[in-house]
């Protein structure tokens, strides 16, 4: 369906994905000061829209640029979490804290990819296409809910331990 290329098309593509970690991991200071409270919903409309250019574009060049938009999106989430975690408990529950954080984490990672085949058979179409509208959905919702409840604003600002 995608026709896009071969393996080394994947490998590629694959490198702008992971490649885009290297990148977040110089730059998330300054992405923080400049998103400030919107750190994570930028980081979920990076995942929609790499997903969208996904689901409607067909060239190797978007396809690259698309994951790396995913991967940004997901890099920031991962340098960003651990520190908001940080702020809702006492530094002695740290280590389990994260703990937890790292096996949900893996456990979404692992438990998606059933997920979205099985949500994309009950609705007929191809598991790829589902999965990316999957992650279009998903974004987008939880986006909007962390703006309108301010989530990331109260949990920056209202330290529970200090």
């Amino acid at each position: 369906m995608y026709n896009l290329g071969n393996s080394d098309a994947a490998g590629l593509a694959l490198m702008f994905n992971t490649g885009a970690s290297i990148v977040i991991g110089l730059l998330i200071n300054s992405i923080k000061q400049v998103c400030k409270n919107m750190t994570i919903p930028f980081s979920l409309a990076l995942f929609a829209a790499g997903a969208l250019l996904l689901l409607f574009t067909r060239s190797l060049p978007i396809t690259c640029l698309a994951a790396f938009l995913i991967g940004s999106g997901s890099a920031i989430i991962m340098a960003t979490c651990p520190f908001m975690l940080s702020n809702l408990t006492e530094r002695k529950r740290y280590p389990l804290v994260m703990g937890l954080f790292s096996a949900i984490t893996s456990l979404g990672f692992t438990s998606s990819t059933w997920f979205f085949k099985a949500v994309s058979g009950a609705f007929n179409i191809d598991p790829v296409t589902g999965s990316l509208w999957g992650i279009v959905i998903i974004s987008v919702v939880v986006c909007v809910l962390l703006v309108v409840f301010r989530f990331q604003q109260r949990t920056d600002e209202n330290y529970l331990f200090e």
